[in-house]
């Protein structure tokens, strides 16, 4: 296993955090009631960078090959 599927893992439990506390962290907290751009940004920056380091991983290659 890399380092990198781990990453992956801890960015996208971090994005499901913030979608079901509703706030996040960027240089600030940032909470969806007070600024709903910025959190929106925010959550799709974290599952997007998640997603696609779990897509290249080759962790995940082997798990699914």
């Amino acid at each position: 296993m890399d380092i990198w599927f781990y990453v992956g893992l801890g960015l996208l439990i971090w994005a499901i955090r913030d979608l079901a506390f509703g706030s996040t962290y960027w240089w600030e907290r940032v909470a969806l009631a007070e600024n709903p751009g910025t959190y929106w940004v925010c959550v799709l920056v974290w599952l997007v960078a998640a997603l696609a380091i779990l897509a290249t991983s080759p962790t995940t290659y082997y798990l699914f090959s």
